[in-house]
Formats: structure tokens, sequence, C-alpha cells
């Protein structure tokens, strides 16, 4: 997502779904996740490393 405005993230947050801004075209509230453009690499190896934990993966 680019973008997701107060009404989305609520909505995602009440159902317990995770999920991180990617790119975004604003700023954001310290608590909303995202990863820059800029920041490819980085969030690759986050994502690697919270798969290698078993944190993240299907359900």
């Amino acid at each position: 997502m680019a973008q997701l405005d107060q009404e989305q993230r609520s909505q995602l947050r009440a159902r317990g779904i995770p999920f991180v801004v990617f790119d975004p075209t604003t700023a954001l509230p310290d608590d909303v996740p995202f990863v820059g453009a800029t920041n490819w690499a980085g969030g690759r190896a986050a994502t690697r490393h919270l798969i290698d934990r078993g944190t993240v993966g299907s359900r």
C-alpha cells in the first residue's frame, strides 16, 4: 500500500491484520510502519529476519 487513511488503518488494527505502508506519499503517524523506496534492502532484510524466526509466514 502506498497510503492508508486513518479509517483504513483503524479497520486493519481492529481485525488484527498487520500492515506496512510501502513508499508513503505523505508523512505518517509514528505508529505506522513503513518502508520507503530508498530502503528496499532494509525491508527485505527485515522480512527475511522475521521469516527466518518464524514470525511471518503462511497461516
